[in-house]
């Protein structure tokens, strides 16, 4: 494969597919132009990432539950954080109902 002069091994992505398939194009490679497919795949996409991330504050407020239980000072952003634990439970049931919509 020819890599552009000065690149070799470090070459971009795109441009390494450039070089490898010149003679193909997105629609011969299966890739349809469905735009509607596309946006439902983001809004499940982005669903599940704010799942995840709902999910990774709940654990942390966990975290901070036991700590709490366990006689350690927390701060008042610490606490503060504790105190949203419902509401990030609630987010969480929204966003898994929002995914089985989808």
């Amino acid at each position: 494969f020819n890599a552009p002069k000065g690149r070799g091994y470090f070459t971009r992505r795109s441009s390494v597919a450039n070089i490898i398939l010149p003679q193909f194009d997105a629609s011969s490679l299966g890739f349809e132009d469905d735009p509607l497919a596309d946006d439902t795949e983001l809004d499940i996409q982005n669903t599940k990432q704010q799942i995840v991330k709902v999910d990774k504050k709940l654990r942390e407020i966990d975290a901070l539950e036991a700590k709490h239980k366990n006689g350690e000072k927390l701060d008042q952003q610490q606490m503060a954080k504790i105190d949203r634990k419902p509401h990030f439970k609630d987010k969480l049931i929204t966003l898994k109902h929002e995914l089985q919509q989808l």
